[in-house]
């Protein structure tokens, strides 16, 4: 029998209690992973039964007069991890039904380092991936769900709430949703781009504003223009291959390649000269390994490979 919403959110509370900084005790390991697997909604629950418990531990150390109020359905007496799985499973219904939860404003700076990527749960059940070298902050409020995006890329998966829309604010411009997955990505001296992976968003520039669908993305230039590409569902999972730590490359120049790899790894990939660098290339390549990806290259195209330190130079070969 498949198993109820109900079902599935008590036993994503149940996980979440066990859970210390998100990560399953070693000897749970096992089941916990087998429960994932056995239906999708399995992990969008446990994240949102993630957010419930971080949300409930600020308001704990925030005042803890507020807590036998937020855990009312729960008998108190009860062992710690009792208390906390009631409580979480309370909340989740309570989102599911509509209520307001979040009622107070969240202020929070999330960061990865070169070539890390990281999985935020937000305090609203949505959740944010973030690609290397990335930073955002929460600008949670009464009325909105706010994440300023001040470099980098990030995906988002978001919890749908038609009361209070979620804004990415990239630059000057702004992405709004309500329940959609989407990804926007502002690095320095390109355009910006935001894709969208289901539903829709609306993109709001100072001149304009746009409706984008699923498997689109969006091209914004300095200026404001905004060119709309369609992807088909293939080009949206290789855009988002990033979460997994691979690039693919579509008869890509080795020059845009090398500029690729840069964003994880501190190794440069230079050329002796502008034709070597026009020459293309295609496949799937790990994004922290550019030297691996070099050396492949090196031997497809026919060219010289030269490794000093963190510089990698690719020229021609002498015939």
């Amino acid at each position: 029998m498949t198993p109820s919403s109900s079902q599935i959110e008590r036993q994503a509370a149940e996980w979440a209690a066990k859970a210390e900084r998100g990560k399953v005790p070693e000897a749970e390991r096992p089941r916990f992973e087998q429960w994932l697997s056995t239906d999708e909604r399995h992990l969008g629950a446990y994240m949102k039964a993630l957010a419930v418990q971080i949300h409930l531990s600020k308001i704990g150390r925030a005042n803890s007069s507020l807590a036998p109020q937020t855990l009312s359905r729960v008998r108190l007496f009860t062992p710690r991890r009792m208390v906390m799985t009631g409580a979480i499973a309370a909340c989740l219904a309570l989102v599911a039904a509509g209520g307001v939860l979040w009622q107070t404003t969240d202020a929070t700076k999330y960061t990865t380092t070169l070539g890390t990527t990281r999985v935020v749960a937000l305090p609203d059940g949505s959740t944010m991936t973030m690609n290397s070298a990335s930073e955002a902050s929460t600008r949670y409020s009464y009325n909105t769900r706010g994440i300023v995006l001040a470099k980098g890329e990030a995906l988002f998966d978001v919890a749908k709430n038609k009361s209070r829309p979620f804004d990415v604010m990239a630059r000057d411009i702004k992405v709004r949703a309500v329940g959609t997955s989407f990804a926007v990505k502002s690095l320095e001296n390109a355009p910006l781009e935001v894709v969208v992976r289901e539903g829709v968003v609306v993109v709001s520039t100072k001149s304009s504003t746009i409706q984008l669908v699923a498997n689109r993305r969006a091209v914004i230039a300095q200026d404001g223009k905004i060119k709309i590409e369609a992807l088909s569902t293939a080009e949206i999972l290789n855009a988002l291959l990033w979460r997994k730590g691979y690039i693919f490359f579509n008869g890509s120049t080795l020059a845009d390649a090398a500029q690729q790899f840069s964003r994880y790894s501190s190794v440069r990939i230079v050329f002796a000269d502008r034709a070597v660098a026009n020459r293309s290339v295609s496949g799937l390549f790990k994004a922290a390994d550019p030297e691996t990806f070099a050396k492949a290259t090196s031997e497809a195209l026919n060219l010289r490979l030269q490794q000093n330190g963190n510089t990698i130079q690719l020229s021609k070969n002498a015939d």
